[in-house]
């Protein structure tokens, strides 16, 4: 098992995250320096008016873990994808760096346009050493999403059985070159789960607001290519901006 450290924006004051994460022993990937590597990262985003009004409606995360399996990428002529990680990797959220590292490994040469994900529910894992995603007296199908927290100082678990397939389409292509490492980072927006487009509060204890809470979760995600690991996008960086207007 190995366990990792997701990061956490400092100014969201409210939102303590506490988040490893790790892949179990049946991982089938591997990694060698020679040839080219893939790297994906992952990092938190949070917009601001969401942070005010979850800090209006006293909403407190403290932990949030999500069970990650078979990550692929596709390349760009639908020609094949490429599996990256088999997984499962239990994935959680917490405050050290801009990115931490959810997984490293070979994949070959090639121009890819989109990445997929599945986030599973316990019940696929059944020997999983992080029981609270197995099936309980609730689920048949165990869980696939953890949300710990406070609501107006009273505690809450949200949870979801749920199985998500997400697909995320790069804005521009990723270039895999013969050697070297490429870095992906994958943004999640937690905060965005449990709130409404115009920042309405979705109660997570409310069992009506499940689907629209699960809606949610399969929009929070983006991806984009991260070269300096610093969590955001390369081609919204000023220093891109600058050398695009010196061509």
């Amino acid at each position: 098992m190995r366990n990792l450290t997701l990061p956490l924006p400092t100014s969201l004051a409210l939102l303590a995250l506490v988040l490893f994460a790790g892949c179990s022993s049946n991982s089938t990937s591997s990694t060698s320096a020679d040839g080219p590597q893939l790297r994906l990262n992952a990092t938190l985003a949070t917009s601001n008016t969401l942070q005010k009004a979850v800090q209006s409606d006293s909403l407190v995360i403290s932990e949030v873990k999500l069970l990650v399996d078979e990550i692929e990428f596709e390349r760009d002529d639908d020609s094949m994808y490429d599996e990256f990680e088999t997984g499962p990797l239990v994935v959680t959220l917490n405050a050290n760096a801009p990115v931490s590292e959810i997984a490293l490994s070979n994949i070959p040469a090639g121009i890819y346009d989109e990445i997929e994900f599945d986030i599973d529910s316990g019940d696929d894992h059944p020997t999983l050493s992080d029981t609270d995603f197995l099936p309980d007296a609730n689920s048949d199908d165990g869980y696939s999403i953890i949300v710990r927290g406070t609501l107006r100082g009273q505690a809450f678990l949200f949870r979801t059985d749920e199985d998500f397939e997400i697909e995320l389409e790069f804005d521009r292509p990723i270039q895999v070159m013969d050697d070297g490492i490429v870095d992906l980072t994958l943004s999640i927006d937690p905060m965005a789960w449990f709130k409404t487009s115009n920042g309405t509060l979705l109660d997570p204890t409310d069992a009506s607001n499940q689907s629209r809470i699960e809606a949610a979760i399969e929009r929070s995600f983006d991806v984009f290519e991260d070269s300096d690991r610093d969590g955001e996008d390369d081609y919204d960086d000023d220093e891109y901006d600058d050398d695009e207007d010196d061509d």
